[in-house]
């Protein structure tokens, strides 16, 4: 897991758990879905497309509190990136997204795919 915090509260976390198979990675990212969905005040963003198997993308606002996360599956990782107290504007979502996109590739290099 890596973590940049910045000024003001504002943070990108960046994670990548590996599961002893991919349909324990496959459950525990739709759990993941399934409890992001639950949260107050979450929006579904589309989810970007040609990253891993599956992914997954939505914003939450609570008062001045913006959290911004993309998921991923991809073989025995589920990966995700979040951001919290930046703008959910089309830049950061595309940064969000690129990282993404960074992470999972490393995960499918640690699985030995191309």
């Amino acid at each position: 897991m890596a973590i940049y915090e910045g000024d003001g509260g504002r943070k990108v976390t960046i994670s990548a758990d590996r599961y002893p198979s991919s349909d324990s990675a496959s459950t525990a990212f739709e759990q993941a879905i399934d409890k992001s969905e639950a949260v107050q005040g979450f929006v579904a963003l589309p989810a970007p497309v040609d990253i891993g198997d599956r992914a997954f993308a939505g914003i939450v606002s609570q008062g001045d509190d913006t959290h911004i996360g993309y998921g991923a599956l991809t073989g025995e990782f589920v990966v995700g990136v979040t951001s919290a107290g930046y703008p959910a504007t089309t830049e950061n979502t595309a940064k969000l997204i690129d990282l993404t996109r960074a992470a999972v590739e490393r995960a499918e290099a640690a699985q030995g795919h191309s």
